[in-house]
């Protein structure tokens, strides 16, 4: 047979229901499901009982579950994803284990990415909508930050680089190509 989840349709490839013969219809179960996806197989595995299912996520070769996620749903690996893809895979993650609050899924997520920051903004109803931002530290002194909002001209780019202890350079770049550039003294006390 055939299982849908997340999306993608994969195949039953392994299926066990143990009715342990209580008044509760609640067997045990232990099914697979795999599709191929991209360059894996991957496998979502659901065990535990019908009422109260777990989930997990294999793969041939084996790889993290946002890495599993992000070949299942979007064919790449999650370092080419963009920046809603990746929140596409923090939901898709979150709905799968049962997680309402998937900050933890975030940080797990940033740091496959090897990123510095992952941030999902609501914005506000003045000047933007919600967006997301990624920032990257190459080194202690250089750092580059991207902004996407729900619009394509919400994009914006930044680059810092430490010149001093307390001063950094910072270059901005939008969608319109407007660029600036300043300099930032900055004391903690």
């Amino acid at each position: 047979g055939t299982f849908t989840i997340l999306s993608r349709t994969l195949t039953l490839d392994q299926g066990l229901l143990n009715f342990l013969g209580n008044a509760d219809f609640d067997p045990d179960i232990n099914i697979r499901a795999s599709v191929q996806a991209a360059d894996i197989m991957a496998h979502v595995i659901m065990k535990g009982t019908l009422l109260d299912p777990t989930f997990a996520l294999t793969s041939e070769p084996s790889l993290s579950e946002s890495e599993i996620i992000s070949r299942i749903l979007f064919g790449k690996a999650v370092g080419s994803l963009s920046p809603f893809q990746s929140l596409q895979i923090v939901t898709a993650l979150a709905e799968l284990t049962g997680t309402t609050n998937p900050i933890g899924l975030v940080h797990q997520l940033k740091d496959a990415l090897g990123l510095g920051a992952l941030n999902f903004t609501t914005g506000n109803s003045d000047t933007s909508g919600p967006g997301l931002s990624l920032g990257k530290d190459f080194t202690d002194e250089i750092s580059i930050e991207i902004e996407q909002g729900l619009t394509p001209e919400s994009t914006k780019a930044s680059a810092q680089i430490k010149l001093f202890p307390q001063v950094t350079l910072q270059s901005d770049i939008d969608a319109t190509s407007a660029i600036g550039a300043g300099i930032n003294w900055r004391l903690d006390y």
